[in-house]
């Protein structure tokens, strides 16, 4: 009786092993670098395997864990003065040549206390609290005198504050 070897004969890649990693790195998929290898060198491979080959290799696309301090404070600055959604922070770091992820643009704003909400009973009395005492202040020194709630909800964002813009009756009440 012979011995069962099962599935398919592997299909050798190896021979294109730099030129795929260098494809990969350049930002190619699989699909794409699969489509090349079939249109370049009749080489037929499925996605699929190609991704298992790149486990083999040790070849992923994860984003380095360690960010530049200069990216967290361009984050901030996104953030707070420029008020982005995070796939609009994502295109202008893109654009200016940072290479992140969406989860990590998303894991560094957490680490960098910028949430867009306020959750639990606790945290949203201390938002409350501190609403005030800003908006007490600032309307002491005359700042916001005339300003309305999308514009003192602006104001305070880019002064590096979360407010709400529209379900904080704190400040509306402090300003009528």
């Amino acid at each position: 009786m012979l011995p069962c070897t099962g599935g398919r004969p592997r299909t050798n890649v190896d021979q294109y092993h730099s030129e795929i990693c260098a494809l990969y790195n350049e930002g190619l998929n699989a699909h794409q670098i699969s489509e090349h290898l079939s249109n370049t060198y009749s080489v037929s491979i499925s996605y699929r395997t190609l991704k298992r080959r790149f486990q083999d290799w040790g070849l992923n696309k994860r984003m380095p864990s360690h960010v530049a301090d200069e990216v967290k404070a361009r984050i901030q600055v996104l953030f707070f003065q420029v008020g982005l959604e995070d796939n609009d922070m994502l295109t202008v770091l893109r654009d200016e040549g940072v290479k992140i992820g969406k989860y990590t643009l998303i894991r560094l704003r957490f680490e960098l206390g910028l949430k867009r909400r306020v959750r639990g009973v606790e945290a949203i009395q201390e938002a409350d609290r501190l609403i005030r005492r800003l908006v007490t202040e600032e309307l002491e020194k005359g700042v916001i005198d005339g300003y309305g709630r999308r514009y003192l909800a602006t104001h305070f964002r880019q002064n590096g504050h979360i407010v709400a813009r529209y379900s904080s009756p704190v400040a509306t009440t402090l300003l009528l």
